[in-house]
């Protein structure tokens, strides 16, 4: 009978102790979805500003033609990038 009371109070006591746990639990998950909210609109964002970059067309340094006009030109485009070879890969 000792044991039993003993164990009823242990749970008790256990439960006790859950009861704040619990409660900081429940305002956890909001606050961490605010979070991911935010982290995933950060992402969005930043994907944005790095096709913005991509998109923006380069120039090079400005110059005076013969005339008195400032020009400034468009870098050339880079090639594209051709995939490379499968038979000159080697697997690691």
């Amino acid at each position: 009978m000792r044991t039993v009371r003993l164990s009823i109070a242990a749970m008790a006591a256990m439960l006790a102790a859950a009861l704040p746990a619990a409660a900081a639990d429940e305002h956890a998950p909001a606050w961490r979805d605010g979070a991911r909210d935010a982290l995933e609109k950060l992402d969005d964002a930043l994907r944005a500003f790095e096709h913005f970059l991509e998109t923006m067309p380069e120039f090079e340094i400005p110059f005076l033609d013969e005339n008195g006009n400032i020009v400034i030109p468009r870098r050339p485009e880079p090639p594209p990038v051709a995939d490379p070879d499968p038979s000159e890969t080697v697997a690691i």
